[in-house]
């Protein structure tokens, strides 16, 4: 629920996936690296990066850190 800044939506801007790239980096518009907190629109509760961004990376796959 933090994530969403209170909302009963699926993201903390509503429920559709068409803002999502306004909200958040992820894999697909994030060149597959992370990226500083504040370069994406911030949440009614002035909150940044509640979708994504470094989170996504820890939690989608398990990446080997010592090799890269």
């Amino acid at each position: 629920m933090m994530a969403r800044s209170g909302s009963r939506t699926a993201y903390s801007f509503g429920s559709g996936l068409g803002l999502l790239d306004r909200f958040s980096w992820f894999m697909e518009n994030s060149g597959l690296k992370v990226h500083p907190v504040r370069e994406k629109r911030p949440s009614i509760r002035g909150l940044f990066d509640l979708h994504g961004n470094l989170i996504e990376w820890n939690h989608d796959w398990n990446w080997d850190f010592a090799s890269s």
